[in-house]
């Protein structure tokens, strides 16, 4: 049995009641005695992901890793005080639906992390490690109801536009180690104190390990993220260049009131979008080296002025024109940012050591390891995006940026 068809017995066979939240110590012994079915489903998926290993992509394919997209899917405080998650599990999540399928509409394909694997660990109370980008998912029963939701993406997961990665199984094989030197779990004082910069570094690794590119859904991120990027910048004596060669912001087109049935609809079916993430990819591949390249603003201008700023107009106009959704158009926008990763000559060793030690962070050590395998990686994963929607890191969902989402702007 695959992933997907164990995936698929196990929402069948399963229900809300068979997770508390706290512990399924009741559920796994009453499936032992009465499920065979459901047990041999969670082995497979379980044995699966222990072999499991990203799918080849494109070098030119852009694939996004987004962790705030899963910092929304949280429920608030507010949610919880009136007891709404057991009644309004679903309509929590169809939110998030809205959020990945808004992204997948311009890039190839976005990651998500699969709740099956916490899921099926939760029923065999397997240890799950504290990692700060998936605490979302800490709960089985927030996971299952994840799990239910991301049903009516099947569509494009068959497609691999939205594609699962196993968040437990690679935090333990692949980005502890590449954070800490050795596997261990979070402790409760980096958690409590994750975000931004931790998180970040970690979302980043992931985004190495899937090859794929870190996307900021907020500012914060992508000032956090830049702010490293100088300061390594400046230690390597380069101190007017940028290691994050960013373009111009720029708007794209956000939907309300939009199911995600439709939305799927558009991301298989309508040219326009296809043909905007044709010239991404193309702009992708144009977006110099960055910091050593002296025809660095003379190259960033051109690819704004000949590629995406013309993209990004014909974009909009046509969807005006799409009976369909032109109604959910809203004049709010999605600000959007294109950049690369710039790769160094100077040795990773050398940068640290010049900078000051107090400046010395566990995100400044992950970008110097990734910026010494730049010429190694995908192009499309040199990449660097931001999805601005102007809302607060703990604010909830993506919420447009209220500001007319036709016009371009310079930052």
């Amino acid at each position: 049995m695959g992933i997907n068809s164990a995936r698929a017995q196990l929402i069948s066979l399963t229900s809300e009641r068979d997770f508390p939240p706290l512990h399924s110590q009741v559920f796994y012994d009453r499936m032992k005695r009465e499920s065979p079915a459901l047990e041999q489903a969670i082995d497979s998926l379980l044995d699966s992901y222990n072999r499991w290993k990203p799918p080849e992509a494109q070098p030119e394919a852009l694939h996004i890793f987004a962790p705030s997209l899963h910092r929304g899917a949280q429920i608030t405080n507010t949610e919880r005080n009136n007891d709404a998650r057991a009644k309004n599990g679903p309509s929590h999540y169809q939110r998030w639906l809205v959020e990945i399928l808004h992204l997948s509409l311009f890039v190839d394909r976005i990651w998500i992390p699969d709740p099956a694997e916490i899921v099926a660990r939760a029923v065999q109370e397997i240890v799950r490690p504290q990692i700060s980008i998936h605490q979302f998912l800490s709960d089985p029963l927030e996971a299952y109801y994840a799990m239910r939701a991301l049903v009516s993406l099947e569509p494009l997961v068959q497609a691999g536009v939205v594609c699962y990665y196993p968040p437990l199984r690679l935090y333990e094989t692949t980005v502890s180690t590449r954070l800490f030197g050795h596997y261990r779990d979070f402790s409760e004082a980096e958690l409590s104190g994750a975000w931004p910069n931790l998180f970040v570094t970690e979302g980043m690794v992931y985004a190495d390990a899937l090859e794929a590119s870190y996307a900021a859904l907020s500012r914060p991120e992508f000032d956090t993220l830049g702010r490293s990027a100088r300061e390594l910048g400046q230690s390597a004596g380069l101190l007017d260049a940028r290691l994050v060669a960013a373009l111009p912001h720029m708007k794209l087109p956000y939907f309300e009131n939009v199911t995600p049935e439709l939305l799927v609809s558009v991301r298989r079916n309508e040219q326009s979008f296809e043909d905007f993430r044709d010239l991404l990819r193309e702009a992708a591949r144009a977006l110099p080296g960055g910091a050593e390249s002296s025809q660095f603003v003379r190259e960033v201008s051109r690819i704004e002025q000949q590629i995406l700023s013309p993209a990004v107009k014909k974009l909009l106009g046509e969807v005006r024109g799409i009976t369909r959704i032109k109604d959910c158009l809203s004049e709010a926008g999605i600000d959007f940012i294109a950049g690369s990763l710039a790769g160094f000559t100077i040795s990773g060793g050398e940068m640290l050591a010049a900078m000051p030690s107090g400046a010395v962070t566990a995100l400044s050590k992950v970008l110097v390891k990734l910026l010494a395998k730049r010429p190694n990686k995908r192009p499309a994963s040199n990449v660097v995006l931001a999805f601005h929607t102007g809302r607060m890191p703990d604010s909830g969902f993506l919420e447009p940026t209220r500001a007319s989402w036709w016009g371009l702007r310079r930052s």
